[in-house]
């Protein structure tokens, strides 16, 4: 009350005495009051007093506060919205509109505003506007339809959703779904390639579908599944597994499908099924589960290959293998009667001629043609038939690296100790004799008479043990048919190079870590020189060590 009084007060102060009435809000507390004052007159026109009228008018201005906040927030709806708004008249005339920016309209406001629509867009267009606009209008619900126009030389594709704006007027809400139409499009069209793939190739594909109860259905396949099977798509498609096949089949099929299921991963076997119309057969079949949205498993894709003839084949393959353990087993007796042999032998003879003798007689090869048929025999019984018969072309091959090995781990066993005393030329030749030259490889060693004795005789030992991991390399591994060593020795220079002819090889995929890399590197590194190794796929390998040498 005394904020009330203190507000007339102040009122009553500053009130003009020609004014007729006077009206005031003030807000006391939570409440809103209204104050009017009117001045009262005599006769003669003299004011002799005041009329005060007091109000609550708390109700009115919560009322009028949350209209306001409810235009603001529709007011920030609208401002928001990327879609473009029309108000539209039931007789098709734009009556306002609303956009973000205005280059998102087809045209200029003052060219639709005010206007019909029949003279806005195409008539096509405009005729399903006019037919959305009456529907609305008559249903009182929201209408859509879409349109699609030209701009920028380019086609554009927009939504139109209609709504009623009380029963002359309707709300259209345009927004463009370009992107949306050619997503559209391109699944169309991946559908159709995938139909024409599914359709069109030559394994049998099929479909099962998986209700949330664990029944399975049987869905779409293609050709070459009804083909396999001799089962039209037609007879079998939607139908569960436990009505389009005979029980024991069904009990089959289904616990396949639930293995694929559980574990959630394709799955991929190999069984005999003996179908209607088609007999016993045997099949390589692979399932995949699908999940849907939720991770439920709601689909199965399978696909078939008939394999009788491939098992067919794995028989005739296994009856061979039988005759191969057979042989293998003979040979083993015939190597045992040769090594009996060759003991008696030996033991008339020096130790050292023994060696040479029992590896140059028929023990070495028959037992080299027992470990690569041992391993012909390990091919095909892993079914690897293919792999099985490039084997059995390549145990000659074979044979000839295991020779390759033989005079090596020989030559090793001979060889005599290296030292700085060691006739570095001489030793190289020793050991490119006894194995390179025997083996086929053409080796040769290119130097300058007096240069050899220009190498610090502490390099001996260790440019030996370079050049022998080097050829050990190549030996092993490059099938080459020359070997050069070559030495370049200059008063402060030495330059070392072992080439070979050699199938070479990606140096990117060169194991720096191997014990031969790491031992030819610490040797280069204690001679303080640079090792280095250039090889290309098909044109050799070289091995490089360069150094200088003190005057």
């Amino acid at each position: 009350q005394e904020t009330a009084f203190a507000h007339l007060s102040d009122t009553l102060t500053s009130m003009d005495a020609s004014l007729a009435q006077i009206t005031r809000e003030i807000k006391m507390g939570e409440k809103f009051l209204e104050i009017r004052l009117t001045p009262l007159r005599d006769q003669g026109g003299n004011l002799y007093g005041r009329l005060i009228a007091m109000r609550d008018i708390t109700a009115r201005k919560q009322m009028e506060e949350a209209l306001r906040k409810s235009e603001a927030q529709y007011r920030a709806i609208i401002n928001s919205t990327p879609d473009l708004l029309f108000l539209i008249s039931r007789q098709g005339v734009f009556l306002d509109f609303h956009c973000r920016d205005k280059s998102m309209l087809y045209i200029p406001p003052e060219s639709f505003l005010n206007r019909n629509i029949a003279s806005v867009f195409p008539a096509e267009i405009a005729r399903d506007a006019m037919e959305a606009i009456e529907r609305s209008l008559a249903s009182g619900q929201l209408t859509v339809f879409e349109y699609a126009l030209e701009r920028n030389g380019k086609l554009r594709y927009f939504e139109d959703r209609i709504v009623p704006f009380g029963t002359e007027e309707v709300l259209s809400v345009v927004r463009e779904i370009t992107e949306r139409k050619l997503a559209e499009d391109a699944l169309r069209e991946s559908e159709a390639h995938f139909r024409e793939v599914f359709d069109n190739t030559a394994h049998g594909t099929f479909i099962v579908e998986v209700a949330e109860n664990g029944d399975f259905f049987l869905g779409d396949s293609n050709k070459a599944e009804e083909v396999l099977t001799s089962i039209p798509r037609e007879t079998v498609l939607g139908k569960r597994v436990d009505d389009a096949f005979p029980p024991e089949l069904a009990k089959r099929l289904q616990a396949n499908y639930s293995r694929a299921i559980t574990g959630g991963k394709p799955i991929s076997f190999e069984e005999d099924l003996d179908l209607p119309g088609v007999g016993l057969k045997s099949y390589y079949t692979s399932l995949a589960p699908v999940k849907d949205k939720t991770g439920r498993f709601y689909r199965i894709i399978g696909s078939t290959l008939e394999i009788s003839e491939r098992r067919r084949m794995e028989k005739d393959l296994e009856q061979r293998l039988s005759e191969i353990q057979r042989l293998n087993r003979e040979l083993q007796e015939s190597q045992a009667q040769v090594v009996e042999h060759q003991r008696a032998l030996a033991r008339l003879e020096e130790r050292q001629q023994m060696a040479r003798d029992l590896h140059d007689s028929v023990n070495q090869s028959i037992h080299s043609l027992m470990l690569f048929s041992e391993t012909l025999v390990v091919l095909l019984q892993k079914k690897r038939t293919k792999d099985a018969l490039l084997a059995a072309e390549r145990i000659q091959e074979s044979g000839k690296r295991a020779l390759k090995e033989l005079r090596l781990l020989l030559y090793k066993a001979q060889s005599a100790e290296i030292n700085q005393n060691t006739d570095l030329i001489g030793a190289l030749e020793d050991r490119l004799n006894m194995v390179e030259r025997r083996v086929g490889v053409k080796a040769q060693v290119d130097y300058e008479n007096n240069m050899i004795n220009r190498i610090p005789v502490t390099w001996i030992e260790n440019l030996y043990w370079i050049i022998m991991e080097a050829l050990n390399n190549s030996l092993k591994h490059s099938q080459a048919h020359q070997v050069h060593i070559r030495f370049v020795c200059t008063a402060d220079h030495f330059d070392l190079e072992i080439a070979d002819d050699g199938g070479g090889f990606d140096i990117r995929q060169m194991r720096s870590g191997g014990y031969g890399m790491k031992s030819m590197n610490e040797r280069a590194r204690i001679l303080g020189g640079n090792l280095s190794v250039i090889s290309t796929p098909r044109e050799g390998t070289s091995v490089r060590f360069t150094a200088t040498m003190e005057r």
